[in-house]
């Protein structure tokens, strides 16, 4: 004959860390007429006790700066539990549940199906670029013509300049507990977003990937989603024309760069147009943590 029974509130534990979030755990007792196994302990544990992913409880309140009122502190359960084996008795394992009111951005249904704790974090760094012309023209940039862009020249007879240029890239991870949407987040990787997005103006959002693991503690699927950010060119690429040979079209430039009656002239890619190799698709099913 198996139990779970809940110590008293004696037997509970809890914390507020620098942040604010507050955390309290609930103890658990398992016991079993016979000796239980790690995994059968778990089986009783999840079954017996009548609590799942999504389940809260109230720690007193906090000020909430948008009513200037108090509300309360609720603690949600996200899966993450630790267990003992009592020592001495092999028919008892002690269960420990964490709550944490930790903000969970992507909310969740009341039954706790779209249930999602979600955080993200950033990077910029400077890298380089191989660009044939700066100061160019950057409009119809979603689905530019073959247009010459215009600017200014940089490349050496065709071959392009590398200059140096931001990289942006943040990651937005969600906490799941059930098995992640893998092939509709596969039909978004190389798409940009089609209006804003984590604070991000149209297409300035590219959905590069993302990468997936199972807690094997909590149960619960960790998705991380990788995102590249370019606000000056939407993520477009310069192509210089070629001719039918594949080799590109040069022309010379009067640049007047040494004395005065000696013009000195210069050889580049004659033309060069956008290339816009990222579609505009709806990315709002994909977690966020900004309230657009």
């Amino acid at each position: 004959m198996a139990s779970v029974t809940e110590r008293l509130a004696g037997g509970q534990t809890g914390s507020i860390d620098p942040t604010g979030a507050r955390t309290v755990t609930r103890i658990f007792d398992v016991h079993h007429t016979s000796s239980l196994s790690l995994q059968s302990a778990i089986a009783l544990m999840d079954s017996a006790a009548g609590i799942e992913i999504g389940d809260t409880i109230e720690l007193g309140t906090v000020w909430d700066y948008d009513t200037n009122a108090y509300v309360p502190a609720v603690a949600t359960y996200y899966g993450q539990k630790s267990w003992k084996h009592a020592e001495g008795d092999e028919d008892h394992w002690v269960f420990t549940l964490v709550y944490s009111t930790a903000p969970s951005a992507a909310g969740g249904d009341d039954d706790g199906s779209s249930l999602a704790l979600v955080t993200t974090q950033g990077t910029t760094s400077a890298t380089v670029k191989s660009v044939y012309r700066i100061d160019t023209i950057t409009t119809n940039i979603d689905a530019p013509d073959e247009e010459d862009i215009g600017g200014r020249p940089v490349d050496i007879g065709g071959t392009p300049t590398s200059i140096l240029s931001l990289d942006r890239r943040f990651v937005v991870t969600e906490k799941l507990h059930y098995f992640p949407e893998v092939g509709y987040y596969s039909a978004l990787t190389g798409c940009r977003n089609n209006a804003v997005y984590e604070g991000g103006a149209i297409g300035t959002i590219l959905y590069v990937g993302f990468s997936w693991s199972q807690d094997s503690t909590s149960g619960m699927w960790n998705v991380t989603h990788n995102f590249a950010v370019d606000n000056k060119t939407f993520h477009c690429e310069q192509v210089a024309k070629t001719d039918p040979q594949g080799d590109i079209i040069i022309s010379d430039v009067n640049d007047n760069k040494n004395a005065i009656g000696s013009p000195y002239v210069s050889y580049h890619a004659g033309f060069v147009y956008w290339r816009q190799p990222f579609a505009l698709t709806d990315l709002s099913a994909l977690p966020t943590t900004v309230e657009e």
